[in-house]
């Protein structure tokens, strides 16, 4: 199979006042991984401790999982349409989506969510217009080459 997708990354926060268990159990309704979560401690402006966490997933069959949940299949058709818009120069196609909509399983893209996403697209040889061509193949109603 042509592989399509180098890789998926997810971000988000918890701040003190969240639960982190939570919050990366709203997270992995993308169908992360909790191996592949990774939590980094820092300091918000007042001194205020915020967790930073990240997911980096590439192996096919996590790429896969995150392809076949619930989360994905609710938002594939808003991100068919917004391709364009939402690719950069070097193949990454950037959406959001609400922490606290993935805890309601509330499965919607939303620009201004606080759970910032990529998924790396290839193309050979490297194209901008042929890597929208390969994340319309991707997204499409027969979705092939995760």
């Amino acid at each position: 199979m042509n592989r399509t997708v180098e890789r998926i990354e997810v971000e988000t926060f918890s701040h003190a006042t969240e639960s982190m268990e939570k919050v990366i159990e709203a997270v992995s309704k993308m169908r992360l991984p909790k191996e592949a979560i990774m939590i980094e401690k820092t300091q918000g402006h007042y001194g205020n401790e915020i967790h930073v966490l990240k997911a980096n997933i590439k192996r096919p069959a996590q790429i896969r999982a995150f392809f076949d949940s619930p989360f994905f299949l609710s938002i594939r058709k808003d991100l068919y349409d917004t391709i364009p818009e939402r690719m950069d120069e070097k193949g990454f196609l950037y959406f959001r989506t609400d922490k606290q909509d993935l805890a309601l399983d509330i499965f919607r893209l939303n620009d201004r969510g606080d759970v910032r996403a990529f998924i790396k697209i290839l193309s050979y040889p490297f194209r901008r217009e042929k890597v929208i061509e390969n994340a319309k193949k991707l997204f499409g109603d027969r979705p092939e080459g995760y």
